[in-house]
């Protein structure tokens, strides 16, 4: 990326790797999908339902109330945790989770999850 200083480039990675994650899980609730994912909320760090997804936010349901996880709060390791708890044991979302981790700068855990793919 020509132009851009390096921590630019690194936002517009950033950017583009929630972008994917935030289709993928669109796409999971349009087709009625329940999904759940591994995340902090509200002091919990355990699966939870989802509830929403939007350009700005993850919304989580805990306790029975909504929750939002801004992307721009979330830690790089934690988008590459919730893209593999979105993947659960889908191949094809396993190469999505894949592809975000890549993205944001974890090939081995990139790695070990394609190894994980059964059936692709």
């Amino acid at each position: 990326m020509p132009g851009l200083s390096a921590a630019a480039a690194d936002d517009a990675v950033r950017l583009e790797a929630i972008d994917f994650l935030k289709t993928n899980i669109e796409s999971i609730l349009t087709r009625g999908e329940r999904l759940t994912v591994y995340a902090d909320a509200l002091g919990q760090r355990k699966n939870h339902p989802v509830a929403a997804v939007d350009d700005y936010a993850l919304t989580l349901k805990v306790d029975a109330n909504l929750y939002p996880l801004r992307w721009s709060d979330l830690k790089t390791d934690r988008l590459v945790d919730i893209a593999r708890s979105v993947a659960g044991d889908s191949g094809e979302r396993m190469v999505v989770a894949s592809e975000i981790a890549l993205l944001l700068g974890f090939p081995e855990r990139a790695s070990e999850w394609l190894g994980q793919i059964r059936e692709p």
